[in-house]
């Protein structure tokens, strides 16, 4: 497949511009399904002890989480390897770009954050050891807010 930086420009008249429906709809069509497939991918290693240990470890030290440059390094490779891209359907170019594929990668990636929330917010599909790590987050952050006072004016400016 022979794939360019940007999309290629050819000599394409804005007057003349109109979207192909068919191939819009494919392509969106496809992007749902791969973020699909990716959520489905990762969800046995984000939910495992193994990561969920390893979170709770970048937590205690501030770290933060890691789910979404690792959803979107998957979906990069998985669009480059499928040749998806959402801007040379749209812009009719011949052939994908680097620089499209990547734009649709990251697509993918929020699409992926979304079906995790319906899979495991709205119709509860989760590991148990990820909705251990879910309560065990929920008792910590009471714990906090517990132990928080509010400060009045007069100590603060004390």
């Amino acid at each position: 497949m022979d794939m360019n930086l940007l999309p290629a420009l050819g000599d394409n008249r804005p007057d003349l511009f109109a979207l192909q429906w068919d191939a819009v709809f494919e392509v969106a069509a496809a992007i749902v399904l791969l973020s699909i497939i990716v959520e489905r991918f990762l969800a046995p290693v984000f939910e495992s002890d193994f990561y969920i240990n390893k979170q709770r470890v970048w937590d205690a030290q501030g770290k933060g989480n890691f789910k979404v440059p690792i959803a979107f390094a998957l979906s990069v490779v998985t669009c480059l390897a499928t040749g998806i891209d959402i801007l040379a359907v749209i812009g009719q170019a011949p052939s994908p770009s680097y620089f499209g594929t990547i734009i649709s990668a990251g697509v993918v990636a929020g699409g992926s954050k979304g079906s995790i929330k319906l899979f495991r917010d709205i119709l509860g599909f989760k590991s148990s050891a990820y909705r251990q790590y879910q309560e065990d987050k929920a008792v910590e952050t009471q714990a906090k807010l517990a132990n928080r006072s509010p400060q009045t004016p007069a100590a603060a400016n004390s």
